[in-house]
């Protein structure tokens, strides 16, 4: 019986061992590593002077310099020069997890490691660092230096994942839960089924023992041929065999059985179809009988949760209606809910909308967003050749889809949201635009021939969004303080202007305005002396529309002769980019603008001008004459 536990502890720990394996060779992406070394010294003339010698003090100098350099290498600004480098390949957030910084012990030479799924990419971004590394770090700490040692080289085997040590994890994981197992069951087992359970633990004598015996009945019934006692022989050599045998199963029961391709199904009733009357039978596949019937108990658990009452009445269609009419347009913005609104009857109804809400798979769902994006744009005109939908609408009927499902699990209408698993196309980052500096004050004597300089003297100088700037009211300015309150924003639903509150905390602020920001709002009050409105439309005297302010802007363009396609939004981005360059700094900047953080600010309204990269080109040749 030992021998026996012994040989099932090792066969589970060796399965324990191949799964690991499997899971190692085919769920685990490899990654690749590849590096780069620098030299470190801590002058511009490197460390050998004229007697050819490398002083004692050089040395130690050099030493405290490697911690210094290795962390500019891993620093933001660092990585966002590399990021434009490459271009499209990486972006700053992906390279901070890949690059890594390592000092060789008792030397002057510090190894920086890339590692990606891509060899080819961590080959090239190694090597841009060997690249830029140089001036880099001359740039920041105005001392010292460093000299690439070794350049990388395109890996040809990956870094991780250790195979041979995945698989002894597996082998001793396995081993020590099954040896836990049989050890647990064999201590609180106080059961007798053996003779020796008696001898062993009671000093009396074994009279006898019962065999198991069939009823009379049974000798004599046969089933073709075959009496009841072999069949009950021909069950024991099946059990003993490893083979299962189906039974009937009742609504929330299931069974298993051993597939003729080697793996093995779980089936399951999942209740009745109120059309037909039959019972609804789903399965699971699995490639052992473990892990089957973990499966299968996982499946009739979640079918459990779900309210059977309410499953069968909605489809797709119906469901996301409900969903739209009770939890998103209450708590949404106009203009959000209008988008929805296109999702849901130009996309979702026609192509989804009938499958049933229990049913919706994610493969569904991903071939929906596939043929989506291929096709999907409603042609309004005859000769219109391009129906594909951009990447942005694609991710933002899968954001709108997600919640409505994730709803549905909240309902208990289905176990789980099939939109998580869904692949997106990835996130387009749209190229924005500024006023050239030099065409500034062409724009803004357009606006104050058209009568609009104070509006838009405004937005060039805080950066406000459009919806905000028509928004404002003569309440929201202290001229004691110079303060300006921004707390509403004002937005387009069917036809009507609606103000709305902010979407988060940071959008309400409080910004500082100049004297002449101040001296142009007062003056232009005179004109409109009891309107509550800071900026009232002349025709309607109640707040400009946000599409009409958008189209006073592009007549500014046309009448200032500026060529550049500039939308309104891209004021706030002029702003932006002429506050950073004035020597602004970000935190404050992303106050003003009323985003998260500084970082959010720098990555998407940061125009980096000719004149900034003119500049840089000088600083540059400065530092260069300096140390020449």
């Amino acid at each position: 019986m030992l021998k026996k536990k012994v040989a099932i502890i090792l066969v589970i720990a060796f399965i324990g061992a191949a799964l690991a394996g499997c899971i190692t060779n085919f769920f685990i992406k490899p990654k690749y590593t590849s590096g780069v070394s620098f030299y470190v010294n801590n002058n511009n003339d490197n460390l050998i002077g004229s007697s050819g010698t490398i002083s004692s003090s050089d040395l130690d100098a050099s030493e405290k310099l490697v911690n210094t350099y290795m962390f500019v290498v891993k620093s933001r600004t660092f990585r966002d020069k590399i990021a434009d480098k490459l271009s499209s390949e990486v972006t700053s957030s992906q390279l901070k997890s890949m690059i890594s910084c390592s000092q060789v012990e008792s030397t002057l030479i510090f190894q920086v490691n890339v590692t990606s799924t891509s060899p080819q990419l961590a080959s090239d971004v190694a090597n841009t660092i060997a690249e830029l590394a140089p001036d880099e770090i001359v740039r920041v700490l105005k001392v010292g230096g460093v000299e690439v040692v070794d350049y990388a080289s395109v890996p040809t085997s990956p870094s991780s994942p250790n195979l041979a040590k995945n698989i002894l994890i597996g082998f001793a994981v396995a081993f020590a839960l099954a040896f836990i197992i049989f050890f647990t069951k064999e201590l609180f087992d106080t059961r007798i089924t053996r003779e020796t359970d008696l001898t062993k633990d009671f000093d009396i004598p074994v009279l006898g023992t019962v065999p198991r015996l069939l009823p009379v009945e049974a000798k004599k019934e046969s089933i073709n041929g075959a009496t009841m006692e072999q069949i009950a022989n021909q069950i024991d050599s099946a059990k003993k065999g490893g083979m299962h045998m189906a039974k009937k199963r009742a609504n929330g029961e299931g069974n298993i059985r051993k597939r003729k391709d080697g793996r093995w199904e779980g089936r399951y009733t999942a209740g009745v179809d109120p059309e037909t009357g039959k019972p609804i039978a789903k399965s699971v596949l699995a490639r052992t009988q473990r892990e089957c019937k973990e499966k299968l108990q996982k499946a009739m658990e979640e079918l459990e949760k779900i309210d059977i009452t309410k499953r069968r009445d909605y489809t797709v269609g119906e469901w996301v209606q409900i969903w739209y009419e009770n939890y998103a347009k209450p708590s949404v913005r106009a203009s959000t809910a209008a988008y929805y609104k296109n999702y849901i009857d130009q996309h979702i109804v026609p192509r989804i909308g009938d499958i049933k809400l229990i049913s919706l798979t994610t493969l569904q769902i991903q071939k929906f967003y596939n043929e989506t994006k291929a096709h999907g744009r409603v042609q309004r005109y005859e000769n219109m050749d391009d129906l594909s939908l951009s990447n942005k609408t694609i991710r933002g009927l899968h954001t709108m889809l997600r919640q409505c499902l994730e709803q549905a699990v909240t309902e208990r209408l289905i176990p789980y949201n099939p939109a998580n698993g869904c692949r997106l196309p990835k996130k387009e980052k749209k190229k924005m635009q500024i006023i050239p500096p030099e065409k500034i004050r062409d724009y803004l004597k357009a606006a104050e021939e058209w009568g609009v300089l104070p509006m838009f003297y405004l937005e060039l100088s805080t950066g406000l969004r459009r919806g905000e700037l028509v928004a404002l009211l003569w309440s929201d300015l202290n001229l004691q303080t110079k303060t300006l309150t921004v707390s509403k924003s004002v937005s387009r639903g069917k036809g009507e202007l609606v103000v709305t509150e902010p979407k988060t905390e940071n959008y309400v602020r409080e910004i500082y305005l100049s004297d002449e920001a101040i001296r142009l709002l007062v003056e232009d009050r005179k004109n409109h002396p009891f309107s509550p409105y800071m900026f009232p439309s002349p025709k309607t005297g109640g707040m400009y529309g946000p599409d009409c302010v958008g189209r006073i802007h592009k007549k500014l363009l046309e009448k200032a002769g500026i060529e550049e396609h500039v939308r309104f939004h891209d004021l706030r981005h002029t702003f932006s980019t002429l506050a950073i360059q004035s020597g602004i700094d970000p935190k404050t900047v992303a106050e003003i603008l009323g985003h998260a953080s500084a970082e959010f600010s720098l990555d998407v309204y940061t125009h980096v001008t000719a004149g900034m990269k003119k500049e840089a080109a000088q600083k540059i040749s400065g530092f260069m004459a300096s140390v020449g």
